[in-house]
């Protein structure tokens, strides 16, 4: 702690020596600010020239009413607090209700439309309150929904249909992209919408591209649908949005020309392969360095340490993906595999119990944060309707996912010889393909050189209104869908995830093993991984080891139920309503129970270098 408080102090002394750097002092933070071409007598002084007296402006940040500021901020966080809360008891209730037809995503997008019509009725300002900050959705809620999206995948499923999920992902994205945006350019020279310019049309056309199923996926899982879809679809959904965001840029940074050329194309192609394999491959170096450091380091005997330590790993990517113009999303994501897959296995047993219910928790309240504010934008947006633009980009996106999903399922079954994709599994995902808040808060970040201000607002508004489209009609109508096709979606009637879950443990070593063994035969990287990835990247974890973690957490469960029955013995006298046997019988049967429990960790014993 004394280290970092001089490590402080030194940094404020950096900054104080930069605020009050004069005309004839060094820049230290900025070298430009050195007139190197002036002569060296001007730069010498005498001793006793005294220092000119200058007013220093004091940063923004000091000059303005901090009480005020602190007052304002501590309502805001207040207020999304009280919504989070709102939110929570509500999927809840349909949870405890089992209320499959109105999903949680379409409900929470009501509440927040709710509460802004009770906003507007209560008058008063609060259009910064109820306002969808895009630099706030990217750097702070985003990652955590990508990164938990990655670290909590399936990779045996999700390798098993690779190829598959890959060829949906990015040439369907590009096909759709194109169709959309195509579309919208030769209507409107048609004068049948609102006319946009082909850059603006092929931008808007490629983050609307953007799905999101979560409101499908709930139902999938809900509905015992086969596994096989569940997948291409999830996996779909994830490597799409992190595509999508990198078309978009891509075509952003080259509408300059405003006009259509082959250089222009040769220039979006371009950018959209360097930002996309750039920032994947930065997620995976990102993600073996943390599984190097996690495995070397003596961090597992301080679990908060640990923990600690994980969670900068987890951003790192992200943010430095941002600093290069990359696309920080596909960092995260293969950065969140990347360390599921290697470095979870470096962590101690109570850091990967708490690292994944954290990860989930944190996701789930970043989702929440998105819909509420999707639901109170419909009120704090200044909204222009362009009746025409929206029905046909409604259209536009339909067909757009069929000549996405059809042609390539045809290409892709003839690499499939096991589990062809059938007529059924191919409609629910055209069915399934939702916009979400990624197309909302693209289109609320599209740039002031290129869309003038009444443009932004029309895409905003169509953007908003088919992203509430189609969650509420799509996402709503697939539970009845489903039902209607449940046969024809589960002819070998496989083993379901729900039912996975109910009859294995859901630990990431079963699913390994299924996974090595049924393509380590005609895999490359698979072979690859056993032999010499995973013993390089991952600690050797002996059965001593592990025998140790389990008595570890088998002696927390009992100091924790020991410390309940002292609580209860001096709560209750001996006369009172509960037996002490009873008391006794039951807490010695639960600790059984809970030890029981507590002895299943994540392991990853050595595996055989040899078949």
């Amino acid at each position: 702690r004394v280290f970092l408080l001089l490590c402080g102090v030194a940094l404020a002394a950096l900054a104080q020596a930069e605020v009050h750097s004069g005309p004839g002092r060094p820049n230290l933070f900025n070298a430009s600010a050195t007139n190197v071409s002036t002569p060296m007598a001007t730069l010498t002084a005498p001793a006793t020239t005294e220092r000119p007296t200058e007013e220093v402006e004091l940063p923004e940040v000091l000059t303005n009413d901090t009480p005020e500021m602190e007052t304002h901020i501590s309502l805001k966080i207040l207020f999304v607090l009280l919504v989070l809360v709102c939110c929570i008891f509500l999927v809840l209730l349909l949870e405890e209700n089992k209320v499959h037809i109105l999903p949680d995503s379409v409900a929470i997008i009501f509440l927040g439309a709710t509460v802004g019509v009770i906003m507007k009725m209560m008058g008063g300002d609060w259009t910064e309150e109820e306002t969808f900050q895009p630099t706030a959705f990217f750097l702070l809620l985003l990652p955590p929904i990508i990164f938990e999206s990655g670290y909590s995948l399936r990779k045996a499923d999700f390798f098993e249909n690779i190829g598959s999920i890959v060829t949906y992902a990015v040439f369907g994205t590009a096909i759709s992209a194109v169709v959309i945006g195509g579309g919208l350019y030769v209507l409107g020279n048609c004068s049948a919408i609102y006319q946009l310019s082909f850059v603006e049309a092929m931008a808007f056309g490629s983050l609307i591209s953007a799905v999101d199923p979560v409101a499908t996926l709930a139902i999938f899982q809900a509905l015992d649908v086969d596994r096989t879809l569940y997948v291409l679809v999830f996996g779909e959904s994830v490597l799409n949005d992190a595509v999508s965001i990198v078309l978009t840029r891509a075509v952003i940074s080259v509408g300059k020309e405003h006009a259509l050329s082959a250089a222009m194309l040769k220039s979006v192609a371009i950018n959209f392969l360097t930002a996309g394999l750039g920032s994947a491959l930065l997620g995976v170096v990102g993600g073996l360095i943390s599984a190097l450091v996690f495995k070397h380091a003596p961090l597992r005997h301080k679990p908060s340490l640990e923990f600690a330590s994980l969670c900068i790993f987890t951003y790192l990517p992200y943010v430095l993906a941002e600093a290069l113009d990359l696309s920080g999303i596909m960092a995260i994501l293969f950065n969140g595999m990347v360390m599921a897959h290697y470095t979870h296995y470096n962590l101690s047993p109570t850091t990967q119990v708490t690292a994944k219910q954290s990860f989930r928790a944190v996701s789930f309240l970043s989702e929440t944060c998105v819909f509420a504010y999707l639901g109170m934008a419909v009120f704090s947006f200044p909204l222009v309707f362009e009746a025409n633009l929206i029905v046909f980009t409604i259209l536009l996106c339909l067909i757009g996912r069929a000549a996405n999903i059809y042609p390539l399922t045809s290409l892709v079954n003839r690499g499939r010889h096991d589990r062809k994709i059938n007529r059924q599994m191919q409609f629910v995902m055209w069915f399934s393909g939702l916009r979400g808040a990624i197309a909302f808060a693209l289109a609320l970040h599209l740039p002031d050189s290129i869309f003038s201000q009444h443009t932004q607002r029309v895409l905003v508004t169509a953007t908003l209104v088919i992203v509430i489209f189609t969650i509420i009609c799509f996402g709503g109508s697939t539970l009845p869908l489903l039902k209607c096709m449940q046969k024809d979606l589960r002819p070998h009637q496989e083993l379901s995830f729900k039912r996975e879950e109910e009859t294995t443990t859901d630990t990431e070593t079963d699913n390994e093993v299924s996974f090595f063994s049924s393509v380590k035969r005609k895999n490359l990287f698979s072979r690859l991984d056993v032999q010499y990835y995973i013993p390089f990247f991952r600690r050797r974890v002996t059965v001593q080891e592990v025998r140790e973690a389990q008595t570890e957490l088998a002696e927390l469960s009992t100091m924790w139920y020991s410390r309940l029955d002292e609580a209860n013995a001096s709560t209750f006298s001996p006369g009172g309503v509960f037996r002490e046997d009873d008391e006794e019988e039951d807490g010695e049967g639960d600790r059984h129970s809970q030890t029981s429990e507590a002895t299943d960790v994540e392991t990853n014993l050595d595996e055989p270098k040899s078949p």
